[in-house]
């Protein structure tokens, strides 16, 4: 089971997508984005997907990738670095696992952010 993203269409419709296939097709290029950001708390999500994440340029908005992440990624990982809501978004997600845990369950619907 998923929540749904609910996009309004014109003529009173609706477009809904899954909130895990946004998280797969939206969140990098790759499914190793989404992995690693439901799989770690966030300290180790930078580690696994930066060589630096300190540095910030406002100006050019640099990112360094780890090792071994595709070219393909870099413009999830700008936005991550530079974009405070994207933060946030990628942050919630292992939160969310995380809080279900907390609460002894193993499995949860997680609720995806454009």
């Amino acid at each position: 089971m998923s929540d749904l993203l609910n996009f309004p269409l014109p003529k009173e419709k609706n477009l809904l997508i899954p909130c895990v296939e946004c998280l797969y097709r939206c969140y990098g290029s790759t499914s190793d984005m989404a992995r690693v950001s439901v799989t770690y708390p966030w300290r180790k999500v930078l580690e696994t997907l930066y060589a630096i994440f300190e540095y910030k340029d406002p100006e050019t908005w640099a990112v360094s990738p780890a090792r071994g992440i595709p070219d393909e990624d870099a413009l999830f990982l700008t936005m991550v670095q530079y974009n405070l809501k994207t933060e946030l978004a990628a942050k919630n997600l292992y939160a969310q696992l995380d809080n279900a845990r907390a609460r002894g369950k193993n499995e949860t619907s997680l609720q995806v952010q454009p």
